[in-house]
C-alpha cells in the first residue's frame, strides 16, 4: 500500500518512521509546507496534497488539528483512504466536513492516536486482514470514483 504522510512535525515524523519500516507499506511521499521538513524527507516531498504527483493509496494526516478537515477533503477528492491523527477536527463543523468528504469520496477514514500502535495493535490489525475500514454509505448509488470523475 502506497502511503503519504501529511505533516512532518513530532507526530508526523513518528508516522513517517513507522510507515518506512513497515513491510506492507511503501512510503511514497511527505507533505509539509516547511521547506526544511521537505528537505529532510526520506522520500519525495510536496508542499501540499494538491502537489503530490506520485501514485497514492492512502494518507496519514498528522497536521495541526484545524487543518484536518481541509486535508481530508483534498485527500478524499483524490480517492485516498486516510488515517487522521486524533482529534478528527478542531470543531464539530470541521468534523462534519470530514464525514461529508469521506462519504462523497467513497473512501475509508480512521481516526487514531499514534501512541495506540504497538505489538498488540499490530497483531489485531493483521488478524483483520488489510486493516482498512470497509464502512460504506449504502444509501448512495454512485461510487466515490464516479463522483470524483464528475467533479
Amino acid at each position: 500500500m502506497r502511503i503519504v504522510v501529511a505533516g512532518g512535525g513530532l507526530i508526523g515524523a513518528r508516522h513517517i518512521a513507522h510507515v518506512a519500516d513497515h513491510p506492507k507499506f511503501d512510503l511514497v511521499g511527505v507533505i509539509d509546507p516547511d521547506p526544511k521538513v521537505r528537505a529532510a524527507a526520506p522520500v519525495a516531498s510536496f508542499d501540499s496534497i494538491e502537489a503530490v504527483d506520485v501514485q497514492v493509496d492512502g494518507i496519514i494526516i498528522a497536521t495541526p488539528t484545524d487543518l484536518h478537515a481541509a486535508n481530508a477533503e483534498a485527500a478524499a477528492a483524490r480517492g485516498w483512504h486516510m488515517l487522521i491523527e486524533k482529534p478528527v477536527a478542531g470543531t464539530l463543523g470541521q468534523a462534519g466536513r470530514v464525514g461529508a468528504a469521506v462519504a462523497w469520496g467513497g473512501v475509508s477514514a480512521l481516526c487514531r492516536l499514534y501512541t495506540s500502535y504497538g505489538a498488540d495493535e499490530e497483531a489485531r490489525v493483521s488478524r483483520r486482514g488489510s486493516g482498512v475500514n470497509k464502512t460504506k454509505n449504502k444509501e448512495q448509488d454512485e461510487t466515490g470514483e464516479q463522483r470524483r470523475a464528475r467533479g
